[in-house]
């Protein structure tokens, strides 16, 4: 898992005395209006936020969002044909997998795939496969 510091910042309707971000204390500016919580580690796959900010009369308030990070790319494989297969045919069926292991966002579209043949000049025919996930990482 790769994590990866971001900062987060935020502003409220009315001051408060506190806020914490997944129950660390985040950094009030002057009067409370706004907060910021720097170095927050985001990690690879799905991370839940969740603000709580008090007020002087101690009344609670919080919100949460939900933010996925996928830095990983596609894994493909292609399972026929097998590197040194010969045949004689015109047509040669290609199968495969792509698994995009990270978890991603929901509603996120599935891997694209791409094949490519290329024709050696020695009657010899190199296939490539190509795979690249909803955030544009390829394999």
């Amino acid at each position: 898992n790769v994590e990866r510091p971001v900062t987060i910042t935020g502003r409220l309707s009315k001051p408060v005395t506190s806020v914490t971000i997944n129950q660390q204390q985040a950094t009030l500016e002057q009067g409370g209006l706004a907060f910021s919580f720097p170095r927050f580690f985001l990690r690879e796959g799905t991370n839940m936020i969740t603000a709580v900010a008090t007020d002087a009369k101690g009344r609670i308030v919080s919100s949460a969002i939900t933010v996925s990070v996928d830095q990983t790319a596609p894994l493909i494989n292609i399972e026929h044909p097998k590197t040194g297969h010969i045949t004689r045919a015109a047509w040669v069926d290609i199968r495969g997998m792509v698994n995009d292991a990270v978890e991603g966002a929901f509603g996120a579209p599935e891997p694209s795939i791409s094949i490519t043949g290329a024709n050696n000049g020695n009657g010899s025919v190199n296939i490539t496969g190509q795979a690249k996930n909803g955030v544009a990482h390829e394999s």
